[in-house]
């Protein structure tokens, strides 16, 4: 039996079958009344106290269901940064990898130069002293040569009767001399300027090809200028397309918050301020990436530009060095005139001194200096034809080195580019790895919000439902008890209590009776 139910028969009490019952009832006291009322008094309590523990329980559980919600929500966020922490130390781990390599290659390439340098400074050095030692060695045979020709002539000025047939002799020899001397000194000539044109012509090639060298350099520079130019462009559309969906998201995030606003009551705040700070924090991390960005691509400026100045300062290092070829060829081609004309003027002094000491000399003494003469042109000539010779393998040598040191700026330049490709396209993977994260992360994110809101939605829809299912209830309880309390019985079926409410106590009884049991009544 309900409390409603309960509370009408205590009130109505049992039917009038008897006279001796109705006496019975009339006699009693009228503390009963009194107790009956608050017996309902007490009863209408329970009830307060039933609602305010269905209210409590219900509290409780939108505070449970909002602590799991915020354990679910930290929870997802310590995983996305989780998975955010451990992507960047990969990009880390990359980045110190790709550095050592190529410090490791650096290392190499400025050992392999260096290891190139020294040998060919050790194998001019060395072409050098040889070439020294054989004139030394040519040096010492001419004196020795000169000394024994001396002893010779002292010899041959000791006999007086062969005085007058040297002199003459001496006369045409000395006709014979200067016409070789003469012949000499033309093919001298003729020489020393053929050997003066094939420098400027090799003087005058060099530089066509060092500007030829300089051009193709500044079109690299151009290229790979305008290649990195492209990539900024590249970054920065892809930054104003990154900053358009942000611009869009947080839009569309300000109107669902304007919604909300408006649809939701008031315990739904705490809610909607959980939800902006998680908004934050995701513009928080967004940022913080954009930040990151930025570091990378600063980084990779910074190590390109050192690339540039690395490839500058070897190219100054190059042109320096060809540069001191040049003023050592020079200086190596003036002391060789410097040799050829002391050599000349020792042959006039020789000549003087032979003028001086030579009266005459005899017919065999001719021949021996004739064939003296062709073994000294023959050896000039071979000396000639060797130093032209080393001259050739000397710009041979340094072509070679020239051609290599090229080929190797050019091996340089193309794995530079193939390391910069490779790492534009990783920059890129990753960056489409990231967008796509973000987005799944995003649309997780959304349907979890959408989720959340139906749930809530639904919530208070079962509250609003249970509110007025109470409301009825409490609305019929009412109704009922004011149709016992005022529906019009003859008096002769009346309940004793009945009359006692319509006689003694009608004043006060029925007044209050109205009052709270009226349909109207909402104070409840």
């Amino acid at each position: 039996m309900s409390s409603t139910a309960r509370c009408y028969e205590k009130f109505r009490g049992p039917a009038p079958t008897s006279v001796a019952l109705l006496e019975k009832k009339l006699t009693a006291n009228y503390s009963k009344i009194w107790e009956g009322e608050r017996q309902r008094e007490d009863e209408r309590h329970f009830r307060e106290l039933d609602v305010q523990s269905a209210r409590m329980f219900h509290f409780r559980n939108l505070w449970e269901e909002e602590a799991l919600e915020r354990m679910i929500e930290k929870e997802t966020m310590r995983r996305f940064l989780r998975v955010k922490q451990e992507q960047a130390g990969d990009v880390a781990r990359k980045k110190d990898k790709l550095e050592e390599v190529l410090k490791k290659e650096q290392t190499l390439l400025f050992a392999e130069q260096q290891e190139k340098a020294e040998s060919a400074r050790k194998e001019h050095q060395k072409l050098l002293i040889e070439r020294a030692k054989k004139l030394e060695e040519e040096r010492r045979l001419a004196c020795e040569e000169l000394a024994r020709r001396k002893y010779e002539q002292q010899f041959l000025e000791s006999c007086d009767p062969l005085r007058g047939e040297i002199s003459k002799r001496r006369a045409i020899e000395i006709a014979q001399d200067r016409l070789v001397q003469l012949e000499m000194q033309r093919r001298l000539k003729l020489l020393n300027k053929k050997e003066e044109d094939y420098i400027d012509k090799i003087l005058s090639l060099e530089p066509s090809k060092f500007s030829n060298n300089e051009g193709q350099k500044v079109e690299e520079n151009k290229k790979n200028a305008q290649f990195l130019a492209q990539q900024i462009r590249e970054k920065e559309l892809t930054s104003l397309e990154e900053k358009e969906l942000r611009r869009k998201d947080w839009e569309a995030a300000e109107e669902f918050r304007r919604q909300l606003k408006e649809e939701a009551e008031a315990r739904l705040a705490k809610k909607l301020e959980q939800t902006l700070n998680i908004r934050k924090d995701l513009d928080n991390c967004l940022e913080a990436k954009r930040e990151r960005q930025k570091q990378e691509a600063d980084k990779v400026k910074a190590f390109e530009d050192l690339l540039v100045q690395q490839t500058k300062a070897q190219e100054q290092k190059v042109t320096a060095g060809k540069k001191e070829e040049k003023t050592i060829a020079r200086k190596e081609a003036l002391q060789y005139l410097d040799y050829v004309n002391r050599s000349r003027a020792a042959e006039v002094q020789f000549q003087k001194e032979l003028e001086k000491i030579v009266d005459g000399q005899i017919q065999s003494e001719i021949s021996r200096a004739a064939e003296k003469r062709a073994r000294e042109s023959a050896a000039r000539k071979s000396l000639m034809e060797q130093a032209a010779g080393v001259r050739r393998e000397q710009m041979e040598c340094k072509a070679q080195i020239r051609i290599q040191e090229k080929l190797a700026r050019q091996l340089e330049a193309t794995n530079l580019k193939l390391i910069q490709e490779q790492v534009r396209m990783e920059n890129e993977h990753q960056l489409v790895e990231r967008r796509k994260r973000i987005a799944t992360y995003r649309q997780a994110l959304e349907s979890q919000i959408s989720h959340q809101q139906e749930e809530c939605n639904k919530a208070i829809e079962e509250l609003a439902r249970e509110r007025e299912e109470g409301q009825r209830k409490e609305e019929e309880i009412r109704r009922k008890i004011y149709e016992v309390v005022h529906s019009k019985i003859p008096e002769t079926n009346l309940h004793p209590w009945r009359k006692l409410l319509f006689t003694k106590q009608s004043g006060v009884l029925e007044q209050s009776g109205k009052d709270m049991f009226a349909p109207h009544n909402t104070s409840h």
